[in-house]
């Protein structure tokens, strides 16, 4: 049998080597927004001695030329191949999107401002803390350096999020566009996210196969003096294969440069219910007329994005009610406001999974919707009062509330798009929660406060430290319905470093055999059974997917109280760390 490195000598073997995040914990953090994609260092390229006399010349001669001779790096992971093998677990994981499962309700709480944030000017109530000259300029002050931000936006653009990493020192923003070709429905998202530094801190997605590029997709372009890559296209999975495959026809597009220490990437996913609106020239426009940040600019309010329900009611001149209880995950988004029928339109959800219709005078007669599907019908009870309830439990099951109230009308539209499913009884307890809260579009990160309202949704019991072991600060959480997890991240103080503590009441995510045997060894955690791993998964040029066990990822797994128990470790934190660390943790949780 091939010879197999002990313990100690594993953690001896990972003090010398550079750091690569691995694949699993893209895993964890995929439906995070600020989870950021690939990029990687790039091999220095041999010139030939003509060549090398042309740059020396052009280096000493122009400035243009000094810009041009900076330290070139290679964006983007290049394999060389069209296909990539995928294993058992991740084609399960892509398979498995469309199931659907029961999704509960959670109490809506509004966040709470930072202290921080509220010492900015015009930032110190929630709805202005969310706001993008506010999320931008706390940003600054928790990075140390300027973010260079789109020039003034056109209609079409609205700001959906900033992130950002004080540890790797970067930042992620994203914005929706191209509304005005077919509304709000549906839109395209355009990703910029920039970095100081070097680019191995960002690596986080270097082995993740889905970003990979094949060597001869990539594109070197120019962004003003600066050097940069251009890809358009991006793997994706054939139903039924077990193989990712390369596919130039979903006008998706990166470009990565760099300007003296500081990085840039922007990714493009294109509305696919229209034509493409951005190409590689418009994308290097966009890099090239990026701006510092500058002050908020007041803008009138926008009939079709309006981003609380205090500025629906001041745009409808309606009093609005807004749910105190709504689906896992399913937030504010927006409102619309509908001048020729005086209606309002309450957005709930990233893809728009319930509408809520608000509209003044005398009840309606209620009628089975027309339409290609065949909705089932009748009138329910709501605090003594009738509603009118219309489901379809076909493919794509979705449902109606009508009711009316106080002289107002009420409708609740509920149409999911990922499994997630809310029966009748759950309209019923969303529409009598409804009451007059000043909702509003909020960021993706949750409170720690919030962890106790996704235990109550899901009927768990998770264990937590009773004091933040020190070096670790909680930084989010997320709450999965369909396999009944929650995950809570912690960041590190002292070094760069995540530590993932996963819980389910299901064994969806603890599939401990994808792992190899040589890379698991079985250990006492409490009076329980565990296992612990070290290393990860990593790809070949071919587009192959090997075991690495220098990958700084180390893994414990057990079973306690009826939950499956998963803790991580990734980045600079695991060289300080070993085995006995994570029994720990593990061991310290109540």
């Amino acid at each position: 049998m091939k010879y197999i490195p002990d313990e100690k000598q594993i953690e001896e073997l990972l003090e010398n080597f550079s750091l690569k995040p691995g694949l699993r914990l893209d895993h964890r953090l995929l439906n995070a927004p600020w989870t950021p994609r690939s990029v990687t260092r790039r091999r220095f390229v041999k010139a030939t001695t003509f060549a090398v006399i042309v740059i020396t010349l052009l280096v000493i001669a122009t400035p243009q030329g000094r810009a041009w001779a900076q330290k070139v790096a290679q964006f983007f992971q290049r394999i060389n191949s069209t296909t990539i093998q995928l294993s058992d677990e991740q084609t399960r994981a892509m398979n498995d999107t469309n199931r659907q499962y029961d999704l509960p309700l959670v109490p809506v709480l509004i966040p709470a401002v930072s202290s921080e944030m509220a010492a900015i000017p015009g930032c110190e109530t929630p709805q202005k803390a969310q706001s993008y000259y506010c999320q931008v300029a706390l940003s600054e002050t928790k990075l140390g350096f300027n973010l260079k931000v789109p020039p003034e936006k056109t209609n079409d653009w609205e700001f959906e999020s900033l992130n950002v990493n004080t540890d790797s020192q970067y930042a992620v923003m994203s914005f929706d566009l191209d509304f005005k070709y077919i509304g709000f429905a549906s839109h395209s998202s355009l990703w910029l996210i920039q970095g100081v530094g070097d680019f191995s801190n960002f690596e986080w997605n270097k082995n993740n196969p889905w970003e990979a590029v094949p060597a001869d997709k990539v594109e070197p372009v120019s962004i003003g003096v600066y050097r940069g890559e251009y890809v358009r296209g991006r793997f994706g999975l054939k139903p039924g294969n077990k193989v990712l495959t390369w596919f130039e026809d979903t006008d998706e597009q990166r470009l990565a440069w760099s300007e003296g220490t500081r990085w840039y990437l922007i990714i493009f996913s294109p509305n696919l219910n229209i034509s493409c609106t951005m190409d590689k020239d418009k994308l290097i426009h966009l890099a090239e007329s990026l701006v510092n940040s500058s002050i908020e600019t007041s803008k009138p309010l926008d009939p079709d994005r309006l981003l609380s329900i205090s500025d629906a009611e001041a745009a409808s001149g309606l009093d609005l009610k807004s749910p105190t209880l709504l689906p896992m995950d399913m937030d504010f988004s927006y409102a619309r406001y509908l001048p020729d029928e005086q209606k309002v339109q309450l957005i709930y959800g990233l893809n728009e999974e319930l509408i809520i219709h608000e509209w003044k005078g005398d009840p309606v007669e209620y009628k089975k919707p027309l339409g290609k599907y065949e909705y089932t019908c009748k009138v329910v009870n709501m605090n003594g009062n009738d509603a009118f309830y219309c489901f379809y439990e076909g493919g794509n099951p979705r449902s109606f509330l009508w009711w009316h109230k106080n002289g107002f009308n009420y409708q609740i539209y509920y149409d999911p798009l990922l499994g997630g499913q809310i029966d009748g009884e759950k309209m019923l307890l969303i529409a009598e929660s409804m009451q007059d809260i000043d909702d509003f579009s909020k960021n993706n990160k949750k409170s720690y406060e919030q962890i106790v309202l996704y235990e109550q949704a899901l009927r768990m019991d998770i264990k937590k430290f009773p004091e933040v072991s020190a070096g670790w600060v909680f930084a989010n959480f997320w709450g999965d319905a369909s396999a009944r997890c929650i995950d809570l991240m912690y960041t590190s103080t002292a070094v760069q470093g995540t530590l993932l503590i996963n819980q389910c009441k299901t064994d969806k995510h603890s599939e401990v055999f994808a792992f190899p045997i040589w890379s698991t060894k079985l250990v006492n955690v409490g009076n329980t059974k565990g296992q612990y791993i070290v290393g990860g998964f990593i790809m070949t040029d071919d587009g192959k997917q090997v075991w690495d066990l220098t990958l700084p990822i180390k893994q414990l797994y057990w079973q306690e109280d009826g939950l499956w128990m998963q803790i991580a470790l990734y980045g600079n934190a695991t060289l300080q760390s070993n085995q006995g660390d994570l029994i720990s943790y593990a061991e310290s949780l109540k």
